[in-house]
């Protein structure tokens, strides 16, 4: 049977066939979606999240189990497909839900899309961002980021023009003295 299924296919074919379905991870067919390797984030101020192919028209970053040395925001920004870290022009807004309350709305018009603010060193965040292609260059953002005490942190923003594509992402905490204790993050993408 596997010799009629396989006829005209190379053994080297077959086995990254199988490899893929075993791995799953970045198996073409797993709704098109490639998992890049986790990176842990301790110690660091910023990072950055590359090998996405500019043609892709969907990334996502999750983030687990961070907090920063000391009291800090947490910034985004796009890189284009000339490997360049877009740091002016993004437009949107960050917002803080507990409960019914909204703790605050930070304007996003700046060098960069704010994730969070006001993340405690003495709490552990996750974090999920979403870039979706808009068109003509730009790109919208989401961000929801949660921690057991405070609530839910909403963002979102439009980027200015990556040019062909957003071939990779930027996460950094505000000050450049600050580093993350703990956590990790994935990027994921997909045509």
């Amino acid at each position: 049977m596997l010799g009629s299924a396989t006829r005209g296919i190379s053994k080297r074919a077959v086995e990254a066939i199988v490899s893929a379905a075993i791995d799953g991870v970045s198996a073409p067919g797993n709704l098109g979606w490639v998992r890049h390797a986790t990176v842990s984030l301790a110690g660091l101020n910023a990072v950055s999240l590359l090998d996405v192919p500019v043609d892709a028209n969907e990334i996502v970053v999750d983030l687990n189990d961070f907090n920063p040395d000391s009291t800090e925001v947490l910034n985004f920004r796009g890189i284009n497909a000339s490997g360049n870290v877009v740091a002016a022009g993004y437009k949107g807004y960050a917002s803080i839900v507990s409960g019914s309350t909204v703790a605050g709305v930070t304007n996003n018009n700046i060098g960069w899309m704010r994730v969070r603010s006001s993340l405690l060193s003495s709490r552990v965040y996750s974090a999920s961002i979403r870039a979706i292609r808009a068109g003509a260059g730009t790109w919208s953002v989401t961000s929801m980021s949660t921690d057991p005490t405070t609530g839910i942190g909403i963002s979102d923003a439009k980027t200015p023009s990556m040019g062909a594509g957003m071939t990779g992402v930027q996460l950094s905490l505000g000050s450049a003295l600050s580093t993350f204790v703990a956590g990790t993050a994935t990027l994921s993408w997909r045509r």
